[in-house]
């Protein structure tokens, strides 16, 4: 993430750090969104639905995975946020006090 941002500030000053730092976030959030499964798209009502279907069938130990995935990318994803703020606000400072 140090070095999209060293590129970032190449190529757009602080202006391109807000930038990078606005689409991971994003892309954080979507990905928040969308840890159950599909949340928006062509045919989501089909494939929610046959995704639920099959998670009534899984198995404790399938089920006690995914869960671990889940989390485990939750964990990720706020960090992911956490680092896109400071880049935001880093750039913000950036541009309103920087020379």
């Amino acid at each position: 993430m140090f070095s999209l941002a060293t590129i970032a500030y190449c190529l757009g000053s602080f202006l391109g750090i807000i930038i990078l730092g606005l689409v991971a976030g994003i892309m954080s959030i979507r990905m928040e969104l969308e840890k159950d499964g599909t949340t928006s798209g062509a045919g989501t009502p089909d494939l929610y639905a046959s995704q639920m279907k099959s998670r009534e069938f899984e198995q404790r130990s399938d089920r006690a995975a995914r869960l671990l995935e889940s989390h485990t990318m939750v964990a990720t994803v706020r960090v992911v946020q956490v680092v896109s703020l400071a880049l935001v606000l880093g750039g913000v400072f950036g541009l309103l006090f920087g020379k």
